[in-house]
């Protein structure tokens, strides 16, 4: 509710900053050009939605997030406690 909010008055503020700027449409090459790649984007979605159930998806993508970050936070954890001398470490 708060975030609604809030987005609601960016968009309010952003509308009215640039709402007296008379800014230009895409010419249409560039825009059929956006939207084929967001045709292939999404058919690629769900052709994988065939595959993998998005319940599926939804439970282990966090997942596999948290095991990435993990491991990428031990190195660091590890430098730092290399560089701390008096701990005896190497």
């Amino acid at each position: 509710m708060i975030l609604e909010g809030l987005l609601t008055v960016v968009k309010f503020l952003i509308t009215t900053l640039f709402g007296v700027i008379n800014i230009p449409g895409l010419p249409e090459g560039i825009q059929n050009s956006i939207d084929y790649f967001f045709d292939l984007l999404f058919g690629g979605v769900q052709f994988l939605g065939f595959i993998v159930h998005w319940q599926v998806v939804k439970v282990l993508l966090p997942i596999l997030l948290a095991i990435l970050v993990a491991e990428k936070a031990y190195y660091v954890i590890m430098w730092i406690i290399r560089k701390l001398p008096f701990l005896g470490m190497s």
